[in-house]
This record gives structure tokens, C-alpha cells and sequence, in this order.
């Protein structure tokens, strides 16, 4: 079970977009919060 393309396309608009200018560097994690693990968030 992964990503549906619909959310694939929402963080690849979020990354082309202004809204983006003052971020570099970062990974951004399009899992559904998989990548949390057992963090007990």
C-alpha cells in the first residue's frame, strides 16, 4: 500500500509552487506517515 498518484501529484505542485522558496534541503516523505514508524507520535 502506497501513495495514490493524487498525492504524488499534491507534493510535486507543493514543490513547484512559491510557496517552496525559503526550503532546500529537505526529503519530504509522501507515505502517510509510514515513515514514523513506532515513535509513539
Amino acid at each position: 500500500m502506497g501513495a495514490a498518484p493524487d498525492d504524488i501529484a499534491g507534493a510535486i505542485a507543493f514543490l513547484a509552487s512559491p510557496a517552496t522558496k525559503f526550503i532546500t534541503g529537505q526529503t519530504l516523505f509522501v507515505d502517510g506517515g509510514k515513515s514514523l514508524g513506532g515513535l509513539g507520535l
